[in-house]
This record gives C-alpha cells, sequence and structure tokens, in this order.
C-alpha cells in the first residue's frame, strides 16, 4: 500500500509557538485533509530554527495536489516579503504593484488552496510578473493567507526529490521530510483526534481515539495506565520516536499526569 506523502516547509521559524501557528494555517487555508499528520523538527543550522512537514493521503500524490502547499511556499521562496508587502498595500490602494510589473490577475487565491473565506476582499489576488524570475512574483498570498507575521523571509520546500527555495532552507525542509518519513523525528501539532483532547481526558481516549500509540512518564514513575487522567491544558505534542507517536507525561498528583511540553513555548531552546 502506498505511505502517505510527506511535504517539508522551512520559513526559518525561530519558535515553537510561530512553528504551531503557521501549521494550523496552513492546515486551515489548504484546506488539508482530517487525516493529516503536521509535525514540528528542529534544524540545526547556524541559526538554529523550526521547520514543518506534512503527511498527506496517499491521493495527494496521484492528484499532485501537494503543490497547493507549493502555491504558498513557493511563492514565497522567490521573492522577498518586503516587495510582497509593497505589492500589497499598492494594491489596496488602487495602485500597481511594486517594482513595475503590470498587474494580470490570476485565478482568486482561495480557488486552487482550497476556497476563500467570506468577506475576503477580491483585491487579495497573486499579482505575478515574468515567471520564475528572482523578485518577479509579488506574493500578495501572504497578506492572503495572514501569515505575514509568521514568516520572516523566502521559504524552502521539499518533496520526495523535488526542493524549492534557497538550498538552506529546502535543506531543512528536506531534513524535516527525512525525519518524519523515517517516524523517528518530529514533534506532532496536527493528527488525526488532536480534537478530542481538551481539558482532563482519560489516557484510554489518548490511546484509543488519536494517532498517539504510547504514554511513557519520566524514569522512577510508574506508567500511566489506560484509566489514569491526563491533564491536556489543550496542548498536546506526541513525537514519533521508533516509529510510534510517542506522548511523554508526568505525574502531577496521583493517577493524574500532563504533558511534558508546557503550551505556547517561547523558543526554540523550550523544546
Amino acid at each position: 500500500m502506498t505511505g502517505p506523502l510527506i511535504v517539508g516547509v522551512d520559513a526559518g521559524s525561530t519558535s515553537l509557538r510561530d512553528a504551531d501557528l503557521l501549521i494550523h494555517r496552513l492546515v486551515e487555508m489548504l484546506a488539508l485533509p482530517g487525516d493529516t499528520v503536521a509535525c514540528t523538527h528542529l534544524v540545526r543550522a547556524e541559526i538554529p530554527h523550526v521547520a514543518l512537514s506534512f503527511a498527506l493521503p496517499p491521493t495527494w500524490r496521484e492528484q499532485g495536489s501537494w503543490r497547493r502547499v507549493a502555491h504558498l511556499a513557493g511563492e514565497l521562496a522567490i521573492v522577498e516579503l518586503t516587495a510582497a508587502r509593497r505589492a500589497a498595500a499598492a494594491a489596496l490602494d488602487g495602485m500597481g504593484p511594486a517594482g513595475g510589473y503590470p498587474a494580470r490577475h490570476t485565478p482568486h487565491v482561495g480557488s486552487p488552496i482550497g476556497g476563500s473565506r467570506e468577506g475576503t476582499p477580491r483585491t487579495r489576488e497573486v499579482l505575478v510578473g515574468s515567471a520564475g524570475a528572482p523578485g518577479a512574483v509579488a506574493g500578495l498570498v501572504v497578506e492572503f493567507l495572514g501569515v505575514g507575521g509568521l514568516v520572516k523571509g523566502p521559504v524552502g520546500l521539499a518533496c520526495g526529490a523535488e526542493q524549492i527555495g534557497p538550498p538552506e532552507l529546502a535543506d531543512g525542509a528536506a531534513q524535516a521530510v527525512a525525519d518524519h518519513a523515517g517516524r523517528q523525528g518530529g514533534r506532532a501539532v496536527v493528527y488525526p483526534g488532536v480534537g478530542r483532547l481538551r481539558g482532563t481526558v482519560l489516557v484510554e481516549t489518548v490511546l484509543g481515539q488519536t494517532a498517539v500509540g504510547r504514554v511513557v512518564a519520566p524514569a522512577g514513575q510508574a506508567e500511566p495506565r489506560r484509566s489514569d487522567l491526563l491533564r491536556t491544558r489543550n496542548h498536546v505534542r506526541p513525537e514519533w520516536r521508533d516509529g510510534v507517536l510517542t506522548l511523554f507525561a508526568a505525574a502531577e498528583r496521583g493517577r493524574v499526569f500532563a504533558p511534558f511540553e508546557v503550551p505556547h513555548p517561547a523558543t526554540v531552546g523550550g523544546r
């Protein structure tokens, strides 16, 4: 049976919080399927940062639909965001895009990436100059998706042997793909059943109704039983370990556990 299609995106996120927000924004705006598994991956580059990976159903491979992700990442990879923001400001003022390129209307951004939201201004379309030339694409898609505050520069994309964007970022995206494909690394933010993990739930719910396959405690503590409780804090981030999504949780009191990771860690080092 064909495995999932795994796409890597490296936007140079400097905190897990920003990486998590970017994952949620992409899942929402790209209308990714409910069985998507999206993870963060620490990239140990000169400037450590966080890359993303998305495991999508095999049907996306057959349809070439992963390029819906490239619709965002590929555009950003060949244009500086400053040019995109200038173009957006000019368009909203009724002017042409920055850099002298004539505005050409392409299909609304909402169409190729899963549908626009009601009330989105029609002026927020992608304005294109000479295809493929650096600086030629003014990515109003950035403003449309609302990720301008989460993306600080170009973006790298990887899927199979294909890579897009600056080499260092494309390499980070490829590393995320390799980690996720091997199921030996990656912190899951979106995965089947994650929506059930709110408030306090039974460990049985975690293991029986989500993609999490194992809940483990630190050395010296008794392993959680299925009848024990997990205080989720609405923030459950299991990690791939030995091919299994594994949640690390510590006992708070009695048989009540909580995930190791606290909500909204501020920096990459907080991982």
